[in-house]
């Protein structure tokens, strides 16, 4: 279902958004890791647009680099 070492980049980023106080369960994790599988995640906007639609955040949500 996943690339390896997504699982652990996808856990990092949910404890980054906790840091900002945003509620993210387990649950949604492996929600975005789901939404992840189906892009191209050589396209950033996918990614981005993946994970946004899993979101309530109106702004954008900001991606690490690699």
């Amino acid at each position: 279902m996943s690339r390896p070492g997504l699982i652990d980049q996808l856990s990092l980023f949910s404890a980054a958004l906790r840091n900002r106080g945003l509620t993210v369960t387990a649950e949604q994790t492996t929600d975005m890791a789901r939404a992840l599988s189906m892009v191209d995640l050589t396209r950033r906007s996918q990614a981005e647009a993946a994970l946004r639609s899993l979101t309530a955040i109106g702004g954008k949500v900001p991606l690490p680099r690699r």
